[in-house]
């Protein structure tokens, strides 16, 4: 069964703004960390009383199908010092693969638990869990709940230098096939100087689609810090021997705000 998108994003906006109305004043926090524009999520959550707002465009290529993803937005709200509700607001897209459809993909619900803070050699860790919600458009959106689950981790090498990692599985929806999937991904992020950043990473999916086929990708990009609550991103990557049957790649950029 559908559930009415309109109440979905109404609820969002009304928690966002119930968070902020009762969060307490803070003091300034360092600079905001985001799950964008990699691949792979961060085991930070956002700072007490604070609300993140993730989002940006992405143009994917793999062989003759192409697709415009406008939107991307995640909302990240705090509930306490240990934990984050993750809202994704459907984004919109336009696709090209023999004919052409467009509309709103699904809603997401869910949420990041932070394990350990790390410190020395020891990482910090989370739990992120969550499924898609049955909201999209029937062109491009799903019939069915997706749920998946990620372990996040993550090693500071030396004061400018981290390396994160994520293993994850979960129950995607296919042509109305369920199947169980895994990934994982390691990404090295760098920083430049106090505003600009870099990464690179790579990650793939045991089976990326009902038939069973791997996906191996390889991405990089920047980021370029305003100020601590305020990010702007790029990127740019590839697919490493997908058989897309032509050119198999993605770029894309994006914002990131603290509130």
């Amino acid at each position: 069964m559908k559930i009415n998108l309109h109440k979905a994003i109404a609820s969002a906006i009304i928690t966002c703004g119930l968070v902020m109305a009762m969060g307490k004043a803070h003091a300034e926090d360092e600079a905001l960390i985001t799950d964008r524009p990699d691949f792979t999520e961060s085991p930070q959550v956002v700072p007490p009383g604070r609300v993140q707002v993730e989002g940006g465009y992405t143009y994917s290529r793999e062989g003759a199908a192409r697709e415009h993803a406008l939107g991307e937005v995640l909302v990240r709200v705090s509930v306490n010092r240990k934990m984050e509700m993750r809202i994704g607001v459907p984004s919109y897209l336009w696709q090209r693969d023999g004919g052409r459809s467009s509309g709103i993909d699904d809603a997401f619900l869910g949420g990041k638990i932070a394990l350990s803070s790390g410190g020395g050699k020891k990482p910090a860790t989370a739990l992120l869990f969550g499924t898609s919600l049955p909201t999209g458009a029937k062109a491009v959106g799903s019939d069915a709940w997706q749920p998946e689950a990620v372990l996040a981790a993550s090693w500071d090498l030396c004061p400018t230098t981290a390396l994160s990692i994520n293993l994850g599985a979960a129950r995607p929806v296919e042509a109305g096939t369920r199947f169980s999937q895994l990934f994982g991904s390691l990404s090295v992020g760098h920083s430049l100087n106090a505003k600009w950043g870099t990464f690179a990473e790579a990650f793939g999916f045991n089976k990326a689609d009902a038939t069973g086929k791997s996906a191996k990708y390889a991405n990089g990009g920047v980021t370029y810090l305003i100020n601590n609550d305020l990010q702007l991103d790029a990127r740019f990557g590839i697919g490493l021997n997908n058989h897309a049957g032509g050119l198999d790649f993605f770029t894309g950029f994006g914002v990131a705000r603290r509130f």
